[in-house]
This record gives C-alpha cells, sequence and structure tokens, in this order.
C-alpha cells in the first residue's frame, strides 16, 4: 500500500492547485496557523449585534483606549454625519455619545478623515468641513476648518495626516491648525498615508499609468525623497510590519490579488493569489476591499471574491485575510483569517469602498475569550453598513475548512495515468470537546461536489481513521487525483491527515 500525509501546516495557502510542497494548501477559512498546526479561529455573533442598525452606515472604525470608534451617520432619514461609540468588548451596545452628531450634514462614506490624538477625534464633519470632538468633555466643533471632505487619518510623529483629493494635509493639534502640504500627481489617486521611520509613504493607485509611492519627509513642499514604481493594478494600500512596507494590489480582471513589500530598493513581489472558483464552476473573483492594517505579526485586509466550494448565489462574498507569521522561524503566509458571512440579504455585492475593520487584542470582558477578535463594517446596502463582531467562545456555527492540494501519488512516483483504490483515510487532531466535530470528505478527478467520508464528535477523540464510507459501508472510490476537506468545529486543531492506497494499474 502506497501513503499520502501532511503533518505541517505552516506554508499556508498556495496557488498551485497540484502543489507537491508538503507543507501547504490549497484553502482554509476560519482557520490560523499555530505552530505548524491549523486552529478553527472563534465564530462571528449573529450579524448587527450590540444594538447596531444598518442605517448607522458605520464606514470607518478606530479603537481608542476601551472603547471603538465608528463614523457613519446617525440615521437614513437625516444622514446626519455622527460619531457612534461601543466599549472595546465583545459586549456592550453601540450608541452616540454627547454631541456626537453634526446636524444638517451628510455623511461621505468613502474612507472620510478619522483619527483619535490624545483624546480629541478629528473628522470629516460633511459639507466640506472637518470636525472636532474632545473625548473628556463630549465637545463638538463641527466647522473646527473648512473647504473639503478630507479623507484617511495616519497618526505620525504627534500630527494627523490626510488628504484632500491630490493634495496632502497636516493636522497639528498643538498648533490648532490644518495645513495644505504637497501635491501628488494628476495622474495618481492617493489611498493611504504609511509611516516608514523618519519619512511617509504615500500610497497611490492609477488607473491610466503605473501606480506609485511617493516617499516624504513631512517637511520639503517642493520634491519627494523618492518616487517608485509600486505596479499595475488596483493598490487598495499599505501598512508598515516590522520596518516593511506591505501593499496589496488587485488586478483589473479581478482574478488576482498581489503582496507587495518595500525595504529599501523597490518594491518585490511576496505573495499572489488567485482568485477560486465557485462549487458550479462557473466563475472567479478576488479584489482586496479595505484599507490594510498591522497587527501583532500580520497585515489585514478584507477581501471580496468567491470562494472554493460556495453556494452563494452572488458573485461576491466577504471575509478578512491576513499575511504574515506568528513565529520568526515561520515562513510568511496567505491565510483566510475569518468569513463574514452574511445571512440576511443585501443590495449591494463586492463592494471595495466603505468597509473596514479592526482586531481587537485587548478584549475587556468576557469569559474564555478568544485571543484575538475582529469588529467590520461591510457596505451592504445603498447608506447601510452591516457589522460583524466575534464571539468570546462560540465554534460550532461557522466551521474552520481546510481543503488539500489534488494528490496524484506524485509523492510515489505515480501520476494522474493510474488508477488507484482509496484504502484508507485517516485525520488526527486535538482531543474533541463535547460539542466538537471533525468530518472529512473527498473529491476525485473532475467532480465538482464533495462526498463525506465520516464525522468524528466523540468526546476526547484525537483521531479517526475510515476504510469506507462510514454512514452507508460502500468502499472508498478508486481515483486518479483526489482531493481531501476537512471541517472542525469546537476550537480544534488539525494536526495531520493521511490517506492509504493501492494502484490498480502502471505506466508502461
Amino acid at each position: 500500500m502506497s501513503e499520502i500525509k501532511q503533518t505541517n501546516f505552516w506554508s499556508g495557502i498556495l496557488n498551485d492547485e497540484r502543489s507537491g510542497l508538503p507543507t501547504g494548501f490549497w484553502h482554509s477559512e476560519n482557520m490560523e496557523i499555530v505552530g505548524k498546526a491549523l486552529k478553527q479561529v472563534v465564530n462571528n455573533q449573529a450579524e448587527n449585534s450590540c444594538s447596531y442598525a444598518v442605517a448607522n452606515f458605520i464606514t470607518k472604525l478606530i479603537q481608542n483606549g476601551t472603547d471603538i470608534y465608528g463614523l457613519g451617520q446617525d440615521n437614513n432619514t437625516n444622514k446626519d454625519v455622527t460619531i457612534w461609540k461601543k466599549t472595546n468588548s465583545l459586549s456592550g451596545n453601540w450608541g452616540i455619545p454627547t454631541n456626537g452628531t453634526v446636524a444638517g450634514t451628510t455623511f461621505s462614506s468613502d474612507n472620510p478623515l478619522f483619527a483619535c490624538l490624545n483624546g480629541v477625534i478629528f473628522f470629516d464633519a460633511g459639507n466640506g468641513s472637518v470636525g472636532k470632538y474632545t473625548i473628556a468633555t463630549n465637545t463638538m466643533v463641527a466647522t473646527w476648518k473648512t473647504g473639503a471632505s478630507m479623507k484617511g487619518g495616519t497618526i505620525w510623529q504627534g500630527k494627523i495626516y490626510g488628504w484632500i483629493g491630490q493634495d496632502i494635509y497636516v493636522i497639528d493639534p498643538v498648533a490648532d491648525t490644518l495645513t495644505n502640504m504637497k501635491s501628488v500627481n494628476t495622474e495618481q489617486t492617493i489611498v493611504d498615508l504609511v509611516p516608514y521611520g523618519s519619512l511617509l509613504m504615500v500610497v497611490c493607485t492609477s488607473t491610466v499609468t503605473l501606480s506609485r509611492a511617493y516617499f516624504w519627509d513631512g517637511v520639503n513642499t517642493t520634491s519627494w525623497v523618492e518616487i517608485l514604481d509600486v505596479g499595475q493594478g488596483l493598490v487598495s494600500g499599505g501598512a508598515n510590519l516590522g520596518g516593511t512596507i506591505f501593499v496589496v494590489i488587485g488586478t483589473s480582471n479581478k482574478r488576482t490579488l498581489k503582496i507587495k513589500t518595500y525595504n529599501g530598493g523597490a518594491f518585490i513581489d511576496a505573495y499572489t493569489y488567485t482568485a477560486r472558483l465557485n462549487q458550479a464552476g462557473t466563475y472567479k473573483y478576488i479584489q482586496p476591499a479595505s484599507k490594510v492594517k498591522a497587527f501583532s505579526g500580520y497585515i489585514y485586509f478584507i477581501i471580496t471574491g468567491t470562494k472554493p466550494d460556495s453556494t452563494y448565489d452572488g458573485l461576491y462574498e466577504y471575509s478578512i485575510a491576513r499575511f504574515g507569521r506568528e513565529e520568526s522561524s515561520n515562513p510568511m503566509t496567505f491565510e483566510i483569517y475569518k468569513t463574514l458571512d452574511f445571512t440576511s440579504a443585501r443590495g449591494l455585492n463586492g463592494q471595495i469602498t466603505g468597509n473596514d475593520f479592526t482586531i481587537l487584542e485587548n478584549i475587556v470582558s468576557g469569559s474564555d475569550t478568544a485571543e484575538k477578535a475582529v469588529a467590520a463594517v461591510i457596505n451592504s446596502s445603498t447608506n447601510e453598513s452591516t457589522f460583524f463582531l466575534s464571539s468570546t467562545n462560540t465554534y460550532s456555527g461557522q466551521a474552520g475548512v481546510f481543503e488539500t492540494f489534488k494528490k496524484d501519488g506524485a509523492e510515489n512516483g505515480h501520476d494522474t495515468s493510474i488508477e488507484k483504490q482509496l484504502t484508507s483515510v485517516s485525520v488526527q487532531y486535538t482531543a474533541l470537546p463535547a460539542d466538537g466535530s471533525v468530518t472529512v470528505k473527498y473529491r476525485k478527478d473532475e467532480e465538482l461536489t464533495w462526498t463525506t467520508i465520516f464525522t468524528d464528535n466523540t468526546d476526547n477523540s484525537i483521531s479517526h481513521e475510515a476504510a469506507n464510507i462510514e454512514a452507508s459501508g460502500v468502499n472508498l472510490p478508486t481515483f486518479k487525483e483526489i482531493q481531501l476537506r476537512i471541517e472542525v468545529t469546537g476550537n480544534v486543531k488539525l494536526l495531520g491527515w493521511k490517506l492509504g492506497y493501492d494502484p490498480l494499474s502502471q505506466n508502461f
């Protein structure tokens, strides 16, 4: 008997569907790489938890101390610019702080200025004004500065930076000033401002030429330190992770996204993700759909597109992806960290603006709370957004999913010309809790759907091996190439899998 197995997952999601790399895989979701294993990520709460109303239309989120602040509107009647607030926890309701609404305005949802420095929030207050809200005293200055709608909100060297059109502006909270400092080429559209040591990187995208990054010292108003080509495509944003700049780019045909890095010299390709076909095999799309943010060893960003084997009847689903590593000894990997699964109808599909998120790493309440939690808003209908928040300790509704590469026995000198009899499938994992389960499915050759081999939900079980289709007793299949899909619940770690087979024919 020949066997194929995997006991190390630390290379993450790769794009060669038939890769022979023993530490990589084709797809995962709601799973994170922990050491060499894959661990299920905590489920979301129900949509719009914590008394969130979709008409709040929050499209920007920031953390300040033990609170989350959101910028949106008061309702869908007035549409007045409004600051919202909830505790930085997995409970606690959204509410408008005293004087948090700017009456007689209209909220701009496309990356409006929203930043907090020294207890003061600066924000796009609508009607061409920048507002200032002091948290300690609940004092609102609705028209702190007038001129135009400002975007962004990057804190660097004790000041807040943003942009209006091609112009970069700086807010000096001490001098209480807003100053137009510098402009980028009209062929470029600013999407982000990223601190890089003593420089600020102005990340741009372009539809008429290569997207570029401008390096600025924050002082010179006539020249740049350096201008570099980022590449062709839609740049969604950038982030500084450990002294290296990461940017995310989507292609115009919505089939690929690239992660590029800069640490002196030029931007270089770090990773490419290709769109996955839906279950029917009819279409595949992928786009970055938010700014890029760095948290504890990873960059995170929202993606929208098709997921492999999804039966969703639209073109676009949403997830939070990340790229990085847990330990310096691990390779940099790409993971679909958290799916944002809609259960309600939505009027808009595939929005790449008006979405935002934050990663909660210092949760202040909840029993047996997950190490990290996600808070996210998705632009789901006109003037509406849907709020997602991790649960404290639920691992049953959104399974962790893992899919292998297509395997033809190349490890044993075999290929797709050889018919093979599958004789056994075994999976190893951490002890199942009372509400945990592991389900293993297969798909062979050109099949589009999966067949379940077994489900193990035995309390404290750490492995299971099947020699047939356990629900029916039918023999395991013959195949030329085969793929496994493993679904786990109960906060389980996947440690390894193995399949045994006998070749039925040989090459001549």
